[in-house]
């Protein structure tokens, strides 16, 4: 996930003192804390990353920042304009930001997000959120959430087309590597490179496959997240405890193809 996405096509063109003179309206907002933090300790790099855009296409500037915050993540916050001068707060996720939509100017900005595993975490996370009008009032809603070990094996080659899946035993190992290895030792003492214990019945869809020195056929998969498993190495990330879809690797001897 070395990939980054620029706001480029979006910004607005602005002067800094625009900015501060914004800023100065904006002190009782939480998530821009660490502007101010960093101007008392006469820091002001960070105005670079707060910028004009109109995410949800009214016609009505709105702001957002996307930078460092002081911890091991950036943080992507979105603040919308108002008819009346205001901002309100909108949506603040952690991660990198990795992929935002076009802007054809009537169409409102969503965008995904790699929120990476920090402070001795071991799960990457990659969520897309998108906009969304409840009652006439503009939101934004996650619309998917992928998860990883931060350093499993991922394929070279993909599928032309996913194959779809399911479990056929009773207990199914979702494994960081293609190939079985119960005796190593993961980064908080779990034994074997197993992320996910799955039941029967449980489905994905395949996007790649590999061979083993054994000739077994590993696949890499994406596990659906509307069965949870046995046992998994999962924790929920930093932005929502929504379920999220695996990704890792399944032998592919004891599994029912869907068509």
């Amino acid at each position: 996930m070395d990939n980054n996405a620029k706001l480029d096509d979006w910004i607005i063109p602005s002067t800094r003192t625009e900015k501060l003179e914004l800023l100065d309206k904006l002190r009782d907002k939480e998530q821009l804390s660490w502007i101010f933090y960093s101007f008392e300790n006469q820091d002001s790099l960070c105005i670079e990353n707060l910028h004009f855009v109109d995410f949800d296409c009214d016609g009505i500037r709105d702001l957002i920042y996307y930078g460092f915050v002081g911890g091991e993540s950036n943080r992507f916050v979105f603040f919308k304009g108002l008819s009346d001068g205001s901002y309100s707060d909108l949506i603040g996720v952690w991660g990198r930001l990795i992929e935002i939509s076009d802007n054809d100017e009537f169409t409102p900005l969503s965008f995904t997000i790699y929120n990476y595993a920090c402070c001795a975490g071991v799960i990457n996370h990659i969520e897309r959120y998108v906009s969304v009008w409840n009652d006439s009032k503009f939101g934004y809603e996650l619309q998917s959430k992928y998860s990883m070990y931060y350093n499993v094996d991922m394929p070279k080659t993909r599928f032309k087309k996913p194959i779809g899946f399911k479990t056929i035993n009773d207990k199914y190992y979702l494994r960081l590597n293609p190939y079985i290895n119960d005796t190593i030792i993961l980064d908080h003492d779990e034994e074997g490179n197993i992320f996910a214990e799955y039941p029967k019945d449980s489905e994905g869809f395949a996007i790649a496959e590999q061979t083993d020195e054994t000739g077994r056929i590993w696949w890499f998969v994406i596990m659906k997240n509307n069965i949870k498993p046995i046992w998994d190495l999962y924790v929920n990330g930093d932005n929502n405890e929504e379920p999220s879809y695996y990704l890792s690797w399944i032998s592919s001897r004891f599994v029912q193809r869907i068509e």
